[in-house]
């Protein structure tokens, strides 16, 4: 993928309502292929640079249900660059990510359970590559709540994804809790014999008979 290059806010403004546009053309014949072309040109504007922009996030929320629906199509390749962009988008964002990994990361839990194997495991590895760049403290729930999930592929998928969040590299390592002490470990002293234990007094002078 080539960056494409954007000089000012005004050229992102017209890139993104052109990306718009094709995003969300339902009922166009070919409208999956207008929707990865647009998938990949974003992809060539993040690399660009576009990311930096201030008015970058708001412009990006105008795609977000045109990305929902790209990254929940059937189509493999559609889902694969959608993938490849949020986690673009994750890296280059970083927190700023966050509210729309809220959106997106349900989307690509639901994507676990497909029974295309292509689909299942690009949306898995999206997802921990989210929560490895992006501090999620939004999306975490979802995930925890799909460990309930009727689908036993989803309850399997979240496990994981918890524990990438203390990968992050701006968290510092979690330290492993010590281990309980069991006093059971200890050797028991041997018992001494009962009369061993019992020392007799002699008796006292003035009650001698």
């Amino acid at each position: 993928m080539q960056p494409i290059a954007i000089y000012s806010e005004r050229d992102l403004a017209r890139e993104v309502a052109a990306l718009a546009e094709h995003l969300n053309a339902d009922g166009h014949r070919d409208e999956w292929t207008s929707r990865l072309a647009a998938v990949r040109k974003l992809q060539g504007l993040v690399l660009g640079g576009a990311a930096e922009l201030d008015s970058f996030v708001p412009q990006l929320r105008t795609l977000v249900k045109g990305l929902c629906s790209s990254a929940s199509d059937l189509r493999s390749s559609l889902v694969k660059e959608s993938c490849a962009l949020f986690e673009m988008l994750a890296r280059s964002l970083r927190e700023a990510f966050e509210p729309f990994a809220e959106t997106f990361v349900p989307v690509l839990l639901k994507n676990t359970y497909v029974t295309i194997q292509v689909i299942s495991q690009t949306s898995n590895a999206c997802i921990r590559s989210i929560i490895f760049h992006v501090v999620p403290l939004k999306c975490l729930p979802k995930l925890v709540a799909g460990m309930t999930d009727k689908n036993s592929t989803v309850r399997r998928c979240p496990h994981p994804h918890p524990q990438a969040s203390s990968l992050s590299p701006d968290r510092p390592p979690m330290r492993p809790a010590p281990a309980p002490v069991s006093h059971a470990s200890r050797p028991m002293p041997t018992p001494l014999p009962l009369a061993s234990t019992i020392r007799l007094q002699p008796p006292l002078r003035g009650l001698q008979s």
